[in-house]
């Protein structure tokens, strides 16, 4: 994903510069949410769309109870088979293609280590691993390298990738299997013999949408579908590529183009919104 086009073109991309957040990514929605004019419900599940003369009616649940919304325009920034779902009683179409769009789940292995046990320099961002070594382990970044402050003084912290579109049986692989796939890798490369201090692993089973094929055709054909559904726009990881950066890109894209629609220029208030917190709470690296 990502990490892969980072590292594939680091050697002619100009230098920039990659960033974090000291709580984590999810500190990009707490802002967004805690924004003036947002209204956030979580725990709410769409269960219904429902087009009107003039926008759309959402009917969700919640534990709280049942909620129905109304908008001129709706945005689906869900997973290609949650928004087949919702627009199957619509469009049969757009419901197909969106189901056609494949996954490959991925492993995410993260390891803690003392500083000592790592015999390598760590003086980079990580690698990847060529097809071609037939491993499990397709990369690795050293996310202490990267962000000091992510890893105690002394200490490392290492994330490893199992899995895959080249690794795909890996899914089904328990904690200790994946351990031992990323182990097996980072000892020969790392100069690694000693076992991790801590272990966090995190599962996505449709990590990472496989832009292949006859992929183009298919967005167009979404295009076109769309096209018959005034106000309805899809943005995701499926469509304009998975980075945060490129998932950024693609929501001021779909505002502009609400914006467009509407005839009511918006007020930029996630500039504002994001300004301290880029000042106060962001930890950064170079790449």
């Amino acid at each position: 994903g990502v990490f892969v086009h980072k590292v594939s073109r680091r050697r002619t991309a100009p230098i920039r510069e990659m960033f974090s957040f000291r709580k984590g990514m999810a500190a990009l929605v707490e802002t967004l949410t805690a924004a003036p004019g947002v209204r956030f419900r979580a725990r709410c599940t769409a269960t219904q769309l429902e087009s009107r003369k003039i926008g759309w009616r959402v009917a969700g649940s919640s534990p709280g109870g049942e909620h129905v919304a109304q908008a001129r325009h709706l945005v689906l920034s869900v997973p290609a088979a949650a928004a087949a779902t919702l627009v199957h009683p619509l469009d049969h179409g757009l419901a197909r293609l969106l189901r056609g769009i494949e996954y490959a789940s991925m492993t995410v292995v993260h390891l803690a280590f003392d500083r000592c046990a790592v015999r390598h320099p760590l003086n980079g961002i990580g690698f990847l691993l060529p097809r071609a070594e037939s491993a499990q382990l397709t990369g690795c970044q050293w996310i202490s390298s990267l962000f000091p402050s992510r890893a105690p003084r002394g200490k490392v912290l290492l994330t490893c990738y199992v899995g895959g579109a080249r690794a795909p049986e890996t899914r089904d692989w328990d904690d200790g299997r994946c351990i031992d796939a990323a182990m097996a890798s980072l000892g020969s490369l790392l100069g690694i013999d000693a076992a991790p201090e801590r272990v966090w692993i995190d599962r996505h089973e449709r990590g990472l949408p496989l832009y292949h094929g006859a992929y183009p055709r298919r967005l167009s054909a979404m295009a076109e579908r769309l096209g018959h559904w005034p106000g309805l726009h899809l943005a995701a990881n499926y469509w304009g590529g998975v980075s945060v950066r490129d998932r950024i890109a693609s929501g001021y894209a779909v505002a502009q183009r609400i914006e467009t629609s509407i005839g009511e220029p918006g007020v930029p208030w996630p500039l504002t919104a994001f300004r301290p917190l880029f000042a106060a709470a962001a930890t950064r690296g170079s790449y």
